[in-house]
């Protein structure tokens, strides 16, 4: 089982395999970081499995990464997990980043355009890259490290409540702010 060891540091990365996800990247920064204790889990599926698997394979990797294809339940991993990692050369709305964080996991991310960074720069204990590449990665993964394990509360998820969304759309949309409760119930 993937979290058999407690002294292991468990990151967990989900998504389809494919460029824009950067899967290449994240492996090339576990390979960087070159520690037995690291462990990443890979969730899902997708057409660069067996090319993922190679370039594992190739930098001697296969104790430390493992493809473990499509979860029905992610949030199991991620919720276990020391911290997620969003890889993404670019993404939409980071709604991963929500899950992890509801999961009161930390999370490391790329700097992806979408919505990341300007997420988790205002949480103590997630870090984003420096730039979109395996060092920089590597170097946030480091940090993670050598900082150890916030813990996260639900406040970091705090603004992305359904209410907050919808009186910031309404504002943003409208022009106009709404009285919580008057809000009509669906």
């Amino acid at each position: 089982m993937f979290f058999n060891k407690a002294t292991d540091i468990h990151f967990v990365a989900a998504g389809r395999l494919i460029d824009q996800k950067g899967f290449s990247l994240l492996i090339n920064a576990i390979g960087i970081l070159a520690s037995p204790r690291v462990k990443l889990a890979i969730l899902g599926h997708g057409p660069l499995r067996v090319e993922l698997q190679n370039q594992i394979e190739s930098l001697n990797l296969q104790d430390s990464i493992f493809l473990m294809g499509y979860q029905k339940n992610p949030y199991t991993w991620i919720d276990r997990a020391n911290a997620y990692i969003l890889s993404s050369h670019y993404e939409g709305f980071p709604n991963v980043v929500l899950e992890a964080l509801a999961c009161r996991t930390q999370v490391l991310s790329t700097p992806a355009p979408g919505g990341a960074r300007e997420i988790l720069d205002k949480i103590n204990g997630c870090y984003v890259a420096e730039r979109i590449d395996a060092h920089s990665l590597a170097d946030a993964m480091s940090l993670f490290i050598a900082t150890g394990e916030i813990p996260l509360t639900s406040k970091a998820i705090e603004p992305y409540k359904i209410e907050k969304i919808i009186d910031t759309y309404t504002t943003v949309l409208l022009g106009k702010e709404i009285v919580t409760d008057q809000r009509k119930s669906f």
